[in-house]
């Protein structure tokens, strides 16, 4: 889940949990 390169609850917009 954590794997992109930023907080996935900093951007929760387009798709940072998808």
């Amino acid at each position: 889940m954590r794997s992109f390169g930023y907080s996935p609850r900093r951007h929760n917009k387009r798709r940072v949990t998808a």
